[in-house]
């Protein structure tokens, strides 16, 4: 009986100390996510690119870009999403990075003031949603001038689900894009 408790107490004991290296990697990992691009394609062709830019990172001096998704009204559009990170003043590309750790993570694309559709079109190694690859497909023209896609990475550690929404996990990265479809 005592050898069964002092085995248990062992396994009990590794595995507290994995899940809590892993729990601290996964929040660390990619902290510092600076810089968002938006490439809009159709049949291949780039039509749009859309950048948000703050290289120092959250809580320093503002954004030095923010741009304005501009979209042509009742079209489709084949968006594909990077990241980077540049506090260290050298570009590192983070796709690969968070595709890895996919089971973890997922985009939400939530559109505010604006009629627009949009599919994610990738998935993590469980078959659950990821979102760097999205179809978009505009409606009518809008002149208002308040609308945005908020465009979330959500980071939910052990507890990704093939239907969630943007209420589960935390913000990785939050960016408000302004949109106009013409």
């Amino acid at each position: 009986m005592k050898k069964l408790l002092i085995l248990t107490i062992i396994v009990v004991a590794l595995f507290s100390s994995c899940k809590k290296v892993d729990e601290a990697q996964n929040n660390s990992d990619h902290v510092a996510l600076t810089t968002m691009i938006l490439t809009f394609k159709q049949a291949g062709v780039t039509k749009y690119v859309a950048t948000f830019d703050d290289p120092d990172g959250i809580g320093g001096n503002n954004p030095v870009k923010l741009d304005t998704i501009k979209l042509n009204a009742n079209q489709a559009y084949q968006t594909e999403l990077v990241l980077q990170n540049k506090t260290s003043g050298v570009i590192k590309e983070m796709n690969a990075e968070i595709k890895t750790a996919g089971r973890e993570h997922e985009f939400f694309y939530t559109p505010n003031n604006i009629s627009i559709g949009i599919a994610k079109t990738d998935v993590d190694i469980l078959g659950h949603p990821l979102g760097f690859n999205t179809n978009w497909q505009t409606n009518a023209a809008t002149t208002n001038n308040t609308s945005f896609i908020k465009v979330q990475l959500k980071h939910k550690p052990f507890n990704k689900g093939p239907n969630d929404d943007a209420s589960k996990g935390h913000d990785d990265i939050n960016i408000n894009f302004p949109i106009i479809i013409n």
